[in-house]
């Protein structure tokens, strides 16, 4: 047999193997709702990509159950509840028989943000911040507004007037990743804020994907972003260390969150 002929054999043979053990594992459990995994490893990912979702929410209704069905997205097995009964099943339980989950491929990108496992973040930790007085005064507002919009009119007069042709998306990104950058990090460099919104791009677009890290793929160039932003956060982090440690105040939200305590009262 020739060789090429010998490796597609063995790697059919593989996938079939895979297929039937993945269906036989499945069926074993218990409790399960009625549905289907779909492919070993991809499940019925692609096909609720690229189709509509609605129809590939009520196929399944119609099919399977209207109040609950297993499906396999993302890398994950996953059971969907449907209509008004599901949604108000998950709103009444959440942090009890339900807690919040993010897809693989989201926290593989965020897992050094992120505490290990499934576990919840704490509600106290996500407000810490945001009401810290520093940052909610009147006159920390109003310093906002104006920085924002001194923003927003350089981006136009610089990408938009005078241009008879523009990428708004792409601009958009661009302003959206500058202001965010500027008001947490102090960030100014325009260089730097340009390829910041592009890693970003590539993040954002590898949170809902297969997590497999392949060079080329959607969610290598995520992962490979993901580096390139946590090496400019480290820099950035490093240089105002520095700043701090020579008396100058805070002047954006990264330098307070590396002098101020969290809720347990640990400096970060």
């Amino acid at each position: 047999m020739e060789p090429l002929l010998l490796s597609i054999c063995v790697i059919v043979f593989t996938l079939v193997s895979l297929f039937v053990y993945n269906a036989k594992s499945h069926g074993k459990s218990k409790n399960l709702p009625p549905g289907s995994f779909g492919w070993p490893f991809i499940g019925e990912t692609y096909e609720f990509i690229f189709s509509n979702h609605d129809k590939f929410i009520s196929d399944r209704m119609q099919n399977y159950s209207s109040k609950i069905f297993k499906t396999h997205l993302y890398g994950q097995p996953t059971v969907v509840l449907c209509g008004p009964s599901g949604h108000k099943f998950i709103a009444a339980n959440e942090g009890k028989l339900m807690t919040a989950w993010r897809p693989t491929a989201t926290r593989k990108l965020f897992q050094s943000a992120m505490p290990t496992g499934d576990s919840i973040v704490s509600r106290q930790s996500e407000i810490h911040l945001v009401r810290a007085p520093v940052f909610i005064t009147q006159e920390a507002l109003v310093a906002y507004a104006s920085v924002m919009d001194g923003m927003t009119k350089h981006h136009f007069e610089t990408h938009w007037f005078g241009k008879s042709q523009v990428e708004v998306f792409s601009l958009l990104e661009l302003l959206t990743v500058g202001i965010a950058t500027r008001l947490f990090m102090g960030l100014q460099d325009l260089d730097c804020v340009a390829k910041m919104a592009k890693w970003f791009g590539h993040i954002a677009q590898g949170l809902h994907v297969l997590p497999y890290e392949i060079p080329g793929t959607t969610f290598g160039r995520a992962m490979k972003g993901k580096r390139a932003v946590m090496n400019e956060i480290m820099k950035l982090i490093n240089e105002k260390r520095e700043r701090l440690a020579k008396g100058e105040m805070p002047t954006d939200i990264l330098s307070y969150m590396m002098v101020s305590a969290d809720p347990s009262g640990k400096i970060r």
